[in-house]
């Protein structure tokens, strides 16, 4: 089992294996990037330092997740996002709490000196005897005393508010909602987006960095039925090397004898509870500044808690040179154990600062004791230089370190891991198609079963989750199926547990009103690595789609479900009149459009991309997404599904399509029908699977070629 405990990551080029006797055993990818520089070699110091590669090199960035200081050394421009802290959710058909106030900026020049970083805290929740939370923390970069930014500071989330105080809740970075029949509060411009409004007796969902909160939905009576109190979405930024969203909305609470569901916060919001929920309402997020979601009343009038705001962030990320570096910068590539060795890659970027040389100095220690096994390897200049450590014992599992030294004493110490060289392949059984190629044999599951191991080795595992049902009546695609794509996993002798989730099921929109959205694609599963399905598109009788692997689309004016982090995307956020696309493996579903009424005209709510996978042999996308159904009198068309997934259908056009079975794709959402009584079903999602493969070549010994 290899060990990975850095953030960056080394995409090296693949190998080829010219075999003399026989080959190779296992190919296994190291992604390490430590650089292990003294502290006084970054022009910024303080918060918690990652890098992220880009095309040029790779960008520091600095997080601050609580207050502290920052210490400048030269004059430097930096990207910055500051993130204030959420506000509290209301007690009793509470408000969500707004999202924290967000300021991204493009280009900030910070002069040398000492700054004092205040990241904003979450606000408190309300409770029974103050039903109103309280407003999240400002969040500031200051040098002596000055805000550095005219944008600073990060306005902290307003408060939602509680039935017996229908007027207490406030502005803020986004606004916090009301219940009651009362307006949200204002958010902040630049910063973020107001509160929802709430109907008679419902509650309001709190504003987001990246759009309001949902409104209270009103029936005949003016009383909510649906749960639409969503909180706002945040605000996207890729500041931190993964697109997250900061700042969303909390969502409202429920009452009304129970017919006004609790809404789910958004984008690190916390969801708000149902009438008589024994939990206090969720809280938002820490470190995304999301705001707290309210919580639903209760027949005693003794309601739970509110939620809690989540604390604020402040991330600063800038470019910079790795030759200014005293110490050498070396980043980790391909490793092979064979039967008595092992090769391992090193991408070397910089001898550090003035030196002209470099060593690397690799220990493979046996982890259950026994002879350490080192050698010393001269590097002669940058790129990848490759080390081949000899004397191992086959089946022996060795930790290997290595450390990096420049003619100036100055050194980098890298922890590659654990290693275990062995002297044949692997032989299995299982597998509904079983068939080899470029040297590799591969077993395809589509159905549950066994894998069994009579000789261990490494393997290759792709598991993906079944895809999500699609909605009826402008209904969201539904979510493809989440994919876990894991390579050089150890695998002992004996039998392994495959199973291969079915796809969801299109719900009976005329006659099922209970469960409007149909059902989740099935989780797969080998072993203990599971891909959860994906999640069922929105009816129109719901609006808002099912959390999954990949989250399903929406429809009438809502925001799509969540996916599974490192398995899937949600789904998109649909229009008044629209639907979304179902979130895919590979990215997010697409929005429902709107043309100045608010009314979608183009076809834009295609599924989200499945995730590409090489591991048969060649490229297929897996987990994609189902299209939106069709609506608006016909102005609204049914949008494509992505790599498998089904198409929406057009008003009147009948069933979605069914996803693609063995790829995990998500059902496509039918379109509007009149009258409702021939509304036809979403799309049926595809199938999941999981596959297998290894190298088949015996024991012998090798010529590695570039």
């Amino acid at each position: 089992m290899i060990t990975l405990q850095n953030t960056m990551f080394y995409k090296g080029g693949r190998y080829r294996s010219l075999l003399i006797s026989a080959a190779i055993s296992a190919l296994a990818a190291f992604a390490a990037v430590p650089f292990a520089a003294a502290e006084s070699s970054y022009p910024l110091e303080g918060g918690t330092r990652t890098f992220v590669e880009t095309g040029d090199g790779f960008d520091v960035v600095n997080t601050f997740t609580e207050s502290g200081t920052l210490t400048v050394a030269s004059e430097t421009t930096v990207r910055a996002l500051f993130v204030a802290g959420g506000g509290g959710g209301g007690c009793g058909v509470g408000g969500g709490g707004g999202g924290g106030g967000v300021v991204a900026l493009g280009e900030l020049v910070l002069a040398p000196g000492t700054y004092t970083v205040t990241v904003g805290a979450g606000g408190n929740g309300g409770t029974k005897n103050v039903p109103y939370g309280t407003n999240g923390g400002y969040t500031t970069l200051t040098l002596g005393g000055a805000d550095v930014s005219e944008s600073l500071p990060a306005i902290g989330g307003g408060r939602g508010t509680g039935w017996n105080s229908n007027q207490g809740h406030s502005s803020g970075g986004s606004g916090g909602a009301s219940c009651g029949g009362k307006a949200g509060a204002a958010g902040t411009d630049g910063q973020g987006y107001a509160g929802g409004t709430s109907g008679s007796r419902s509650s309001g969902g709190g504003g987001g960095a990246g759009g309001p909160g949902g409104n209270g939905g009103t029936g005949a009576a003016g009383i909510q039925k649906p749960a639409s109190a969503v909180g706002g979405a945040g605000f996207v930024s890729d500041i931190s090397g993964s697109s997250v969203a900061y700042g969303g909305g909390g969502g409202g609470g429920g009452g009304d004898g129970g017919a006004c569901p609790g809404s789910p916060g958004t984008d690190g919001g916390g969801d708000g509870t149902d009438m008589n929920a024994i939990t206090a309402a969720g809280n938002g997020e820490n470190g995304r500044g999301g705001g707290g979601g309210g919580s639903g009343w209760s027949s005693d009038s003794s309601p739970k808690d509110g939620g809690h705001g989540g604390s604020g962030v402040v991330i600063l990320r800038y470019s910079f040179d790795p030759s200014m570096l005293a110490e050498p910068t070396v980043r980790l590539g391909d490793a092979v154990a064979d039967i008595a060795s092992a090769k391992i890659d090193f991408n070397v970027v910089s001898f550090g600062r003035d030196a002209s040389s470099l060593t690397i100095l690799l220990t493979a220690t046996p982890m259950a004791g026994g002879a350490v096994v080192s050698g010393e390897f001269p590097v002669i200049g940058t790129g990848i230089s490759s080390c081949v450590l000899r004397g191992l014992k086959a089946n022996v599992t060795y930790d290997i370190t290595a450390v990096a030294t420049n003619d100036r004493d100055a050194s980098t110490a890298l922890d590659v891991g654990t290693i275990v060289p062995y002297n044949r392949s692997v032989s299995a059984t299982g597998g509904d198609k079983v068939f080899e190629n470029n040297h590799r044999r591969i077993h395809v599951f589509t159905q549950s079963g066994t894998f069994e191991v009579t000789q261990s080795g490494f393997v290759d595992i792709l598991v993906v989750g079944g895809g999500g049902s699609g909605g009826t009546g402008v209904g969201g695609g539904g979510g493809g199926g989440g994919v876990v794509w894991k390579k050089g996993v150890a695998l002992a002798v004996g039998s392994h547990d495959v199973s291969v989730g079915a796809g969801g099921i299109p719900a009976d929109y005329v006659n099922d009103l209970e469960t409007p959205n149909g059902t989740n694609g099935g989780n797969s599963s080998f072993d203990e690595i599971v891909a959860y399905g994906g999640g069922a598109g929105a009816s129109w009788a719901r609006k808002t789609g099912n959390a999954g692997g990949s989250g399903g689309g929406a429809c009438g004016g809502s925001s799509g479900a969540s996916g599974i982090e490192g398995q899937g995307y949600a789904g998109g956020t649909s229009g008044v009149r629209s639907s979304s696309g179902g979130g895919g493996a590979g990215g997010p579903g697409g929005n429902g459009g709107t043309a100045g009424s608010g009314v979608q005209k183009p076809a834009s709510a295609v599924g989200g991309a499945g995730l590409a996978c090489d591991i048969t042999g060649e490229t297929v996308r897996y987990g994609g997404g189902g299209g939106g159904g069709g609506g608006d009198g016909g102005a609204c068309p049914g949008s494509p599904g992505t790599d498998g997934g089904g198409n929406g259908t057009d008003y009147n056009g009948g069933a979605g399509g069914d996803g693609l079975d063995g790829l995990g794709a998500g059902g496509g959402g039918s379109g509007y029908a009149l009258p409702t009584a021939n509304s036809q079903p979403g799309g049926r999602g595809g199938s999941g699977v999981v596959i297998v493969a290894y190298d088949i070549m015996q024991s012998g010994f090798m010529i590695i070629l570039r």
